[in-house]
């Protein structure tokens, strides 16, 4: 079937116009700032796999296992809701986390399952099981948060307690990778904003710990 010549000549005009230029250049801005943020993410933990690999730290295993399951169930669940470029802050979690896992399984790592672990798995399992009952996946996300707000405070505590065991870019990076992973929404929604929002936030939180901490320390 064919259009007529008009509607045809329409159409045209109507692609190459202002708005939908417009429209084109918005959403590969936000790709263009999603692709970004996760390579950003890769390149600020790529330190801590030189040391992991040099021995001079040793990543809990367990540990790395079960934030891979979180963000794995928060990726799924993302994914399920309707997912944004944001999402690509959870894919190079994932392959951050599965990199770290690896390397623990070949000797560069120990394994210990102790109070933080248990509460997160059962954080982790629950997400899925009420996702399952519920159908809604905005629950699963919720659990997968608090079960990574947990895993945080040791990290918490220990940045407190020793502001000078940790570097500060790190944590600063991975802020700014979680306010560029919101910023890179096309979606403003829960699904798509809560994980980027709570990951700029603690990550502020550490932040602020190892700068503050170790400046007046300094004092």
């Amino acid at each position: 079937m064919f259009l007529p010549r008009g509607v045809f000549n329409l159409g045209r005009r109507l692609a190459a116009g202002p708005f939908f230029g417009a429209t084109v250049h918005f959403m590969y801005g936000h790709a263009v700032v999603g692709i970004f943020s996760g390579l950003l993410q890769i390149i600020a933990i790529v330190p801590y796999g030189r040391e992991t690999l040099d021995g001079r730290t040793l990543p809990n295993v367990v540990s790395w296992g079960i934030w891979k399951l979180e963000v794995l169930i928060a990726l799924a669940a993302q994914w399920s809701a309707g997912a944004s470029w944001s999402l690509l802050l959870l894919v190079s979690a994932t392959v951050i986390n599965i990199t770290i896992v690896g390397l623990g399984v070949f000797g560069y790592g120990y394994k210990k399952f102790g109070t933080v672990e248990t509460v997160c798995l059962s954080l982790s399992l629950l997400a899925l099981l009420l996702w399952q009952v519920t159908q809604n996946p905005l629950v699963a996300i919720f659990f997968a948060i608090a079960a990574d707000f947990i895993a945080y405070i040791p990290t918490l505590v220990k940045t407190y307690k020793e502001p000078g065991s940790e570097t500060a870019l790190l944590w600063f990076l991975l802020m700014v990778v979680g306010i560029l992973s919101a910023v890179s929404s096309i979606k403003i929604d829960l699904a798509n904003l809560a994980f980027p929002v709570f990951y700029a936030s603690i990550n502020l939180v550490v932040w602020g710990f190892v700068f503050l901490g170790q400046r007046l320390t300094k004092a």
